[in-house]
């Protein structure tokens, strides 16, 4: 008897822990998702969520927000003169216009 290759082929449900299994094989591969999923019988835009939700844990795990500091908006009147300016890889720049803040970055009260 054959069996019907397009059966035989069909995908199966799969849960977080066989899609994390997945993703991990993905990484490891270094091939494209769509021939990651080709060669393993993945529906791809299933694929694609899971890589995104794993990549968004793998993010939110490796942020610490315990460490931000606090900081005291005053009004637009003393936000005329720039003290100091923090430039960032990703081309974002945060302005300080208050000496407290610059001090408080330096780690002085």
């Amino acid at each position: 008897m054959q069996i019907n290759s397009a059966l035989h082929n069909k995908p199966q449900f799969l849960g977080k822990e066989d899609w994390h299994n997945h993703f991990i094989a993905y990484k490891i591969d270094k091939c494209s998702k769509a021939d990651y999923c080709n060669q393993h019988n993945l529906v791809y835009h299933q694929f694609i969520y899971w890589c995104r939700k794993f990549e968004e844990e793998k993010f939110s795990e490796h942020n610490d927000y315990s460490q931000l500091i606090p900081i005291k908006i005053k009004s637009n009147a003393s936000l005329s003169k720039i003290l100091c300016t923090l430039e960032f890889n990703d081309g974002k720049r945060l302005l300080i216009h208050d000496m407290s803040v610059v001090e408080t970055l330096m780690g002085r009260p």
